[in-house]
This record gives structure tokens, sequence and C-alpha cells, in this order.
């Protein structure tokens, strides 16, 4: 079983690795030189495989019922729930 930290850490890992996928989306779409274009896409791909991975691992721990909105908003609750009692604490 994963700390309340644990969980967090791995939540923001796929957040971030989302945004960077944003990013370089946006990078490819705007890039000036066919260089350029290459090397955001080749990162993309890149970090669109490692979120994959944290996502799958992220299910499987049951931490991201992504397919199951009634599981993933108990969890969401129940989390900010923890998130708020740590801070009074």
């Amino acid at each position: 079983m994963l700390t309340r930290e644990e969980r967090h850490v791995l939540q923001g890992i796929n957040l971030s690795a989302k945004q960077i996928i944003w990013g370089a989306t946006g990078g490819a779409i705007e890039s000036a030189t066919p260089v350029v274009r290459e090397t955001f896409l080749r990162q993309l791909g890149e970090w669109l495989g490692f979120q994959g991975e944290v996502f799958h691992a992220m299910s499987k721990l049951g931490l991201y019922p992504a397919y199951d909105l009634k599981t993933l908003l108990q969890g969401d609750i129940k989390l900010a729930k923890e998130t708020l009692e740590a801070r009074e604490a």
C-alpha cells in the first residue's frame, strides 16, 4: 500500500508528463525549422510512452480508475479530505 505522499508523487509525475506532452505538441506545431519540429516530435513520442507507463502503473494500483467516473470522483473527494486534514494538523 502506498503512502499519501507516494500517491501525491505519482499523481504529480503523471500531471507533469501531461503538461510536457502539451508543451511538446505546441512546440512541434509552432516550430520554425524541420529539425526543431523533428526534435519536438521525437520528444513527444518519448513522453507519450512514459506517461502511458505512469498511467498503467497508477491504474494497477487503483490510483487512477480513469474508466470508472464514480470511483474516480470518490477518490478525488477522499484525496481532498486527506489533504485538508493534513493541512489542519
